[in-house]
């Protein structure tokens, strides 16, 4: 477990598949613009269920570090925060994705719990570099990012897939030598 001043970070579990559905669905509104679409089998509580199993796997592995953004003060799942992609070798480097509820968005939740990424990533497995992309049109994350320490290499043109549309994505980036 990661633990902040106001949030902790720990992985999710079979338990928290109920909770992790319910995120996603009172969420699905706001995260669509942003995210590849998904069909509404991915919305089920099994299928959480399913994906949480593998993420667990994929942890021990060290392939990708999926945590649940809980509430200190009531251990309410608020979001979920990642590292994926995680390349060791030559590279140590990882992308990380995020999401928030949208009732805890402008709290600095979500920057809180990247910089605890970020320091896991940089002294708990030993990466030297931590991605992230992000919409152009996305303003509130691209400040989580930057209040992060990550900084702006560049765009990716038609990066993602999203509803049926290749959308642009800024580059950012944080380094383990950075200093914020």
């Amino acid at each position: 477990m990661l633990r902040g001043k106001r949030i902790y970070l720990r992985p999710l579990e079979e338990t928290d598949a109920e909770g992790y559905t319910n995120l996603l669905v009172r969420n699905r509104h706001v995260w669509q613009d942003y995210e590849p679409a998904r069909d509404n089998k991915y919305y089920t509580q099994e299928n959480q269920r399913k994906s949480i199993l593998e993420s667990k796997e994929d942890f021990i592995n060290g392939k990708s570090y999926i945590f649940g953004v809980f509430l200190i003060e009531n251990d309410e799942l608020v979001g979920e925060i990642s590292l994926y992609n995680v390349k060791g070798g030559f590279f140590q480097t990882a992308s990380a994705g995020y999401s928030m509820d949208t009732d805890q968005t402008g709290k600095g939740l979500a920057t809180e719990g990247l910089s605890l990424l970020i320091r896991f990533a940089f002294e708990t497995i030993k990466l030297r570099r931590i991605e992230a992309g992000v919409s152009p049109e996305n303003t509130a994350s691209i400040r989580v990012l930057e209040k992060a320490g990550f900084q702006k290499e560049g765009l990716m043109r038609e990066n993602l897939l999203i509803n049926g549309e290749w959308k642009n994505h800024f580059l950012y980036a944080v380094l383990s030598t950075d200093k914020k």
